[in-house]
C-alpha cells in the first residue's frame, strides 16, 4: 500500500467513527512495509496484562476500540536484527499526529501510549539482566544491552578485564627488566569443573591457578613472566584419572607467539610441561596424543606433528592410489581389473593449478573426481557423460587442460578460458553427446541456455491459471547428495529435484492452487545439505529453509493460505525455525560444542573462538587438524544459508585464523569449520 492509499484508508476510517456514541476511542494502526515480513510482530497490552490488539509484518492496517487508560506496546523480531526500517504508526482518536514505534535492534523492545491519559510508561521494563554487572536491575523484564562491568580496563595490565567498561582502580602491572606480559588461554569442554591448571616458577611460587570452570568455558588470563626463569605448568584432573575431556591451554606473548600448549589426555590424572620466555628451559616437543600413529611417550608438549589413521588405497600402482592414505582399506583398483572402458584423466594444470577442480557425472551421480593434485581413473561403459569444471579464483584455467585417454589412447581435451564454472559433454564410444534437451525459448520462464534441442517443456507466465510459484535450489558442497519433493495435501508429488551440482543454483516454475504443501528434503549421505537451501516465492508466498543435519526433514509451505507449521520454536536452539507455529520437539542444542543428533558430529577437531558476541572479527583457534586436508570455514544464518566462506590450504594440525563478520547483519549465526571429514559447528551472536 502506498502512502496516498494509507492516508485515504485512514481518513475514511476516522470519518466513519468520529461520532461513535460510546465511551471507547478508536486506535488505528499502520505497519509500514518490511523487507522481512515473516520476522516482525507486535502486541498492545492494557494495564491488566490483556492483549487488546496484535499484528505482524504481513498486514498493513489494524484498528480496535480501547477504553481510557495506559497501554504498553511490545515489539518482537524473530531473527533478532530489529525491524530493518519498518515501523508501527498508531493514531489515537481523531488526533492527526501519529505515535511511531520501531525496533532498531534485537529480539524485543517496548513502548507506551495513553488513551485520554498522560504520563504513561511501559509496563515492560528494560535494563541489565546480568547479576555480575555493576548496574544489574533485578526488576528488568528484558536485557536492553546497557550492562556495564567494573574491573581493570588497561590492556597492558596483568589483570586486564576484557569485559570491564568501568575502571575500578585495581590494575596491576608487570615490572622488572625483560619481564613480559603473557596471555594464558584455557578452554574447557565437558566436566570443566574437574580441570585444574597451576603454573609455578622455578622456586615453587605460584603464578596462577585456574580451576572450577564451567562446562565449555573459555578463560583468558594475564600473567607476568620473568627472564631466566623456568616455569612449570601442572595439569590435573581434581576428581580422578579422566583427562580433560578435550580441554586444553596455551600461553602466548607479544604478537601472539605461542610459548607452550598442552592438554591432559583421556585416562591421565596429571601431567607437567616446562617453558620459559628466553630458552632457560623448555618442553620435549613431539606428538603427545596416544591416539596418533606417531605418539611419542617421551614428549611433554605437542608440536603439531601427530599423524592420524587415514584410510584409502596405499598402492602407487593402483588406479585410485591415495598419496595421503596411511592405512590401506582394501579398495585398490587396477587397470587389469577393468572389464569395460579404462578412462584416464590427466590434468595439465597451467600456472595456477591449485585453483582447478573438476568432476565427471553420469546419470547416477559422480563417478570420478579430480583436482590439481590427483589424476583420475574410471572404468565405465559406452555412453555420454558430463564434465563440470571449476576455478576457485574465477579467471579460468590459465592455459590448463584436462586430457582424456580411453583404453590407453588419447580421446579429447577440455579447458576453460575464463570464469569460475563451465559444463561440457564427454562421449565414450558414443556420438550426439553435445545435444542437451530442454526449453530453448528465451521468452519462457524455464529457458535453458545450455539446451540444444527443445523438449516441449517451456512454461509461460500467461498460461498459469493459478499461483505462479518459483522454487530455487542453491547448493554449496556435495550438491549431488541433495534431493527433495514438494507434496500437496493429497500426498501427490507436484515437483521434485535431485542430483545437483555443487556451488550451483537451479530454478523451477509451477502453477499451484491455494493450499498447504510439504517440502520434503533428503540427503543421501546423511549429513544435511551442507549449506544448500531452498527458496519458494510468488503471489504473496515466501519461504526458505534447509536440511541442517541428518537424512530427512520437512517444512510446511502455505500457498496463498496460512498453514500450521511444526518445527523448533526455541530461538536458543541450533535448528530454530522462525516460521514454526508450534513446537514439534525437534530442537537441537549445542550440548557438547558440536551438533548432536544425526549430523555434523566429530570429536576429531577442536574449534574455539572469541569474542562472542562479536562486532568486527572472530579469532579462531583450531586444534586436531588433519594436515593433509584443506580447511573450509563457513558462516550460516538460522535458515542454513551460507553468508560467508573461507577456503584455505593446510599442512599443520593447529592454527589460528581470523574471520571478519563486520558486514553481517546483527543476529544469530552458526560457524562451521570442516577439515576433510572432521567437522565442528558452533553458534555465535553478531552485535
Amino acid at each position: 500500500m502506498n502512502k496516498s492509499c494509507k492516508w485515504a484508508v485512514l481518513s475514511l476510517v476516522m470519518l466513519a467513527f468520529a461520532f461513535a456514541a460510546n465511551a471507547q476511542t478508536l486506535v488505528f494502526g499502520i505497519f509500514t512495509e518490511s523487507s522481512w515480513p515473516n520476522e516482525p510482530s507486535w502486541e498492545i497490552v492494557d494495564e491488566n496484562g490483556n492483549i487488546v490488539l496484535s499484528g505482524d509484518g504481513y498486514n498493513a492496517t489494524y484498528s480496535a476500540y480501547l477504553e481510557d487508560g495506559c497501554y504498553t506496546v511490545n515489539l518482537y523480531d524473530s531473527f533478532g536484527d530489529g525491524w530493518t526500517g519498518a515501523s508501527l504508526e498508531l493514531y489515537v482518536g481523531n488526533n492527526s499526529e501519529s505515535l511511531v514505534f520501531n525496533l532498531d535492534y534485537g529480539f524485543f523492545g517496548s513502548g507506551a501510549f495513553g488513551v485520554n491519559a498522560d504520563g504513561c510508561e511501559s509496563s515492560t521494563n528494560g535494563g541489565c539482566t546480568d547479576p555480575n554487572a555493576a548496574n544489574y536491575d533485578a526488576e528488568a523484564d528484558y536485557d536492553d544491552g546497557s550492562c556495564v562491568y567494573e574491573g581493570c580496563t588497561d590492556p597492558t595490565a596483568t589483570n586486564y578485564n576484557y569485559y570491564a567498561t568501568i575502571d575500578d582502580g585495581s590494575c596491576e602491572y608487570c615490572d622488572g627488566d625483560g619481564s613480559v606480559v603473557a596471555t594464558l588461554y584455557v578452554c574447557a569442554f565437558a566436566n570443566g569443573g574437574q580441570l585444574e591448571l597451576q603454573i609455578v616458577d622455578d622456586e615453587g611460587n605460584e603464578v596462577i591457578d585456574v580451576s572450577g570452570l564451567n562446562d565449555y568455558a573459555i578463560g583468558y588470563y594475564t600473567i607476568c613472566l620473568q627472564p631466566g626463569t623456568c616455569y612449570t605448568a601442572n595439569m590435573l584432573n581434581n576428581t580422578g584419572p579422566l583427562g580433560w575431556y578435550g580441554g586444553y591451554f596455551w600461553v602466548t606473548v607479544n604478537n601472539g607467539t605461542q610459548l607452550i600448549t598442552g592438554q591432559l589426555y583421556d585416562g591421565e590424572e596429571s601431567g607437567s610441561i616446562q617453558f620459559s620466555i628466553d630458552g632457560t628451559c623448555g618442553p620435549v616437543w613431539g606428538c603427545t596424543d596416544p591416539n596418533a600413529l606417531n605418539f611419542d611417550p617421551e614428549a611433554s608438549a605437542n608440536d603439531g606433528s601427530c599423524i592420524y589413521p587415514y584410510y584409502g588405497c596405499t598402492d602407487p600402482a593402483a588406479m585410485n592410489y591415495d598419496p595421503y592414505a596411511t592405512t590401506d582399506d582394501g579398495t585398490c583398483q587396477y587397470p587389469e581389473d577393468c572389464l569395460q572402458n579404462l578412462v584416464q584423466f590427466v590434468l595439465n594444470g597451467g600456472i595456477f593449478e591449485n585453483e582447478i577442480s573438476w568432476y565427471v557425472y553420469d546419470a547416477d551421480g559422480i563417478w570420478v573426481a579430480g583436482s590439481y593434485w590427483n589424476n583420475g581413473y574410471a572404468c565405465v561403459g559406452d555412453g555420454c557423460y558430463t564434465i563440470y569444471m571449476y576455478d576457485s579464483f574465477g579467471d579460468g584455467w590459465n592455459n590448463g587442460s584436462l586430457d582424456v585417454y580411453v583404453n590407453g589412447e588419447y580421446s579429447s581435451s577440455y579447458s576453460m578460458d575464463e570464469g569460475s564454472y563451465d559444463v561440457q559433454s564427454l562421449g565414450i564410444n558414443a556420438t550426439g553427446c553435445d545435444e542437451i534437451a530442454g526449453c530453448t525459448d528465451p521468452l519462457a520462464l524455464n529457458y535453458n541456455y545450455t539446451a540444444t534441442t527443445d523438449d516441449g517443456s517451456c512454461i509461460y507466465a500467461e498460461d498459469c491459471g493459478a499461483n505462479l510459484i518459483t522454487i530455487s535450489i542453491s547448493t554449496q558442497v556435495w550438491g549431488s547428495e541433495i534431493s527433495w519433493n514438494l507434496v500437496n495435501e493429497e500426498g501427490v508429488i507436484v515437483a521434485s529435484g535431485s542430483g545437483y551440482n555443487s556451488w550451483d543454483s537451479e530454478t523451477q516454475y509451477l502453477c499451484l492452487p491455494d493450499g498447504c504443501y510439504e517440502m520434503q528434503m533428503s540427503d543421501s549421505w546423511g549429513d544435511g545439505w551442507n549449506g544448500a537451501y531452498y527458496s519458494i516465492f510468488g503471489n504473496g508466498t515466501y519461504s526458505e529453509g534447509s536440511l541442517l543435519y541428518g537424512e530427512y526433514s520437512a517444512d510446511l509451505i502455505g500457498v496463498n493460505t496460512t498453514c500450521e507449521v511444526d518445527g523448533c520454536t526455541d530461538p536458543l536452539a541450533l535448528n530454530y525455525n522462525p516460521w514454526a507455529t508450534y513446537d514439534d520437539g525437534s530442537c537441537v542444542y549445542n550440548d557438547n560444542g558440536e551438533f548432536n543428533g544425526n549430523g555434523w558430529e566429530s570429536n576429531l577437531i577442536e574449534v574455539e573462538f572469541y569474542p562472542n558476541p562479536v562486532s568486527e572479527e572472530l579469532i579462531l583457534n583450531v586444534n586436531k587438524l588433519n594436515a593433509q586436508e584443506g580447511i573450509l570455514v563457513q558462516v550460516m544464518d538460522v535458515a542454513g544459508q551460507i553468508v560467508h566462506t573461507i577456503s584455505l590450504n593446510n599442512d599443520v594440525t593447529y592454527r589460528t585464523m581470523n574471520v571478519l563478520v563486520n558486514d553481517l547483519a546483527a543476529g544469530y549465526y552458526l560457524l562451521r569449520v570442516a577439515n576433510g571429514e572432521r567437522v565442528a559447528v558452533k553458534p555465535f551472536i553478531k552485535q
